[in-house]
């Protein structure tokens, strides 16, 4: 039988071999995120190059060169999941890439836009006088300080008018699939902490208590879908 020659091994065999060790470690929705960046970013760069390339390989010049077209987040993005990959062919095959050279570019420290009260009186009227279900959305963002995931993931099951609460128990999301595919996934939050029970103010309770005629339970409040 034939030696494995390690210093031949490709970036994208090294790569194939960390998904499958990554796949059910990970939520699905991290998982296609993963495969997005990898398919989009580094095997079209990288996927040749073997790990006796990688000894001199200039990462941080890979890095500058997307400075160009990619935000600083996006670039750090792209970066854990690089660093993720070699270090984990560091430990299989025994290497030393010197990841700790690598340089990320700094992140955005930007400020948060609040709205003053004028905005928000503005906002809060539009969104009370409207009948279209997509603001009711916005409305509970608003009053509730849901993210957008968890609003879109809310069904009316969620909101117990009886207590004035809305359980927060899911996240929905749509992620790139490939092939200018995407996909919805519902799935539970990333911590515990983010399961949660929040009060409804009056203004929001009236609203809702409004919209929810004719829909069913189990459906999404934001489908749209009556019985």
């Amino acid at each position: 039988m034939q030696e494995l020659n390690v210093e031949k091994i490709t970036f994208n065999e090294v790569v194939d071999d960390w998904l499958s060790f990554k796949k059910n470690m990970v939520k699905e929705s991290t998982f296609l995120n993963y495969t997005f960046i990898i398919n989009k970013r580094l095997r079209p760069e990288l996927g040749e190059k073997t790990l006796e390339d990688f000894q001199n390989y200039n990462i941080n010049a890979y890095i500058n060169s997307l400075k160009d077209s990619l935000v600083n987040k996006t670039i750090r993005d792209i970066l854990a999941v690089l660093k993720s990959i070699l270090r984990y062919a560091e430990r299989k095959y025994d290497k030393d890439f010197k990841l700790d050279l690598i340089s990320a570019p700094l992140s955005s420290q930007r400020g948060i836009e609040v709205f003053d009260e004028k905005e928000k009186s503005k906002l809060e009227k539009y969104l009370l006088k409207t009948q279209e279900i997509k603001y009711l959305g916005v409305l509970i963002s608003l009053y509730a300080g849901l993210r957008i995931g968890e609003v879109c993931a809310l069904k009316w099951s969620d909101i117990d008018f009886d207590e004035k609460l809305i359980h927060v128990s899911h996240t929905l999301q749509r992620v790139y699939v490939g092939n200018h595919n995407t996909k919805v996934i519902f799935t539970l939050p990333k911590t515990k902490k983010s399961i949660r029970r929040i009060p409804i103010s009056r203004v929001l309770f009236d609203k809702l208590k409004e919209f929810s005629k004719g829909y069913q339970k189990n459906t999404f409040i934001l489908s749209r879908k009556r019985r």
